[in-house]
């Protein structure tokens, strides 16, 4: 009697393998994008905190009522408020050339607190942000 494995045998136990690592790296996709969304995510949020806190020291940069501001992520890199943004897509690009937060006051629900609305706009090699006009 011959000790091995058939070529059935083989043949199954190779087409599980494909299928096993098919699925890895379909999972492994979905991980990265979803990372990759975050990021782009918390680089949304960490230009509109900057963007508040510029007008905390730039109190004369504040928009009237019913008008709107434009600030870049460069002059918020510039004032030490934001740091460099690298594309997570494209490690050798960065997110911050094009990117701004548009700033507009609107009236105020009790008429004595500044209500200013902040609008970030990333945009990277291979994403736009849904508010960017």
């Amino acid at each position: 009697m011959k000790k091995g494995f058939t070529l059935i045998e083989l043949l199954a136990v190779i087409s599980i393998l494909g299928i096993l690592s098919g699925i890895a790296v379909t999972s492994f996709q979905v991980f990265t994008n979803r990372a990759k969304n975050q990021t782009y995510e918390d680089f949304e949020k960490t230009m509109k905190n900057a963007a508040t806190n510029y007008f905390i020291t730039e109190t004369n940069q504040i928009p009237s009522l019913g008008e709107e501001k434009k600030i870049l992520a460069t002059t918020l890199i510039q004032e030490g408020l934001l740091e460099t943004m690298v594309d997570p897509e494209q490690k050798t690009n960065r997110c911050d050339g094009e990117s701004y937060v548009l700033v507009k006051q609107e009236a105020s629900p009790n008429g004595y607190n500044l209500n200013l609305v902040y609008t970030p706009c990333l945009i990277c090699s291979k994403y736009k942000s849904n508010s960017c006009r």
